[in-house]
């Protein structure tokens, strides 16, 4: 896939089939840099996912919940061809077969250094974004697999505005 952005990039799912690890608390976004395109091939082994249903739940009606998801990072600055593959992990249990699914979003969380610390599902602001954007309808968490979402920290809502992850396409 090409993309030129001015913006990171922002990754979430990957949370079908592979061995669960434990929750995280907040979005903490593993962050692997900036490209320009002209760059060698990087890759990363990274840990796995808290569950096994977090990124097909969030295709659903009702959402999903991010503390069962992984949240990876990067920037591109300019045009570059971008490939990401991502493997189930042989599990012990029988959660063997399974395809991880993951989708990708434009658009960046907040710091999980600020003032208001890391995005989370249940902050006031999330709370009241999720009640907004669904229309009112019970939802389990922020996370919208196949659609643009908004989430937010501990900040006042009047000051600091919500993250906005502009859904881009997902596998």
């Amino acid at each position: 896939m090409k993309h030129s952005l001015r913006y990171a990039l922002f990754l979430a799912g990957l949370s079908t089939g592979l061995v669960s690890a434990p929750a995280m608390a907040h979005i903490h976004p593993i962050n692997f840099g900036t490209f320009d395109g002209t760059a060698g091939p990087t890759s990363s082994a990274l840990a796995s996912v808290p569950g096994n249903f977090g990124w097909i739940d969030g295709t659903d009606a009702d959402w999903s919940d991010t503390h069962k998801l992984s949240v990876y990072q990067f920037t591109l600055t300019g045009t570059a061809d971008i490939q990401l593959s991502f493997e189930q992990a042989v599990a012990a249990g029988g959660r063997n077969g399974l395809t991880p699914g993951f989708s990708l979003f434009s658009g960046l969380v907040h710091d999980p250094a600020s003032s208001g610390g890391p995005d989370h599902d249940f902050s006031a602001g999330s709370i009241f974004i999720r009640d907004t954007d669904s229309g009112g309808a019970v939802t389990e968490g922020a996370f919208r697999a196949l659609h643009d979402w908004r989430i937010t920290n501990e900040s006042d809502p009047a000051i600091v505005p919500p993250s906005v992850l502009t859904y881009i396409g997902h596998a």
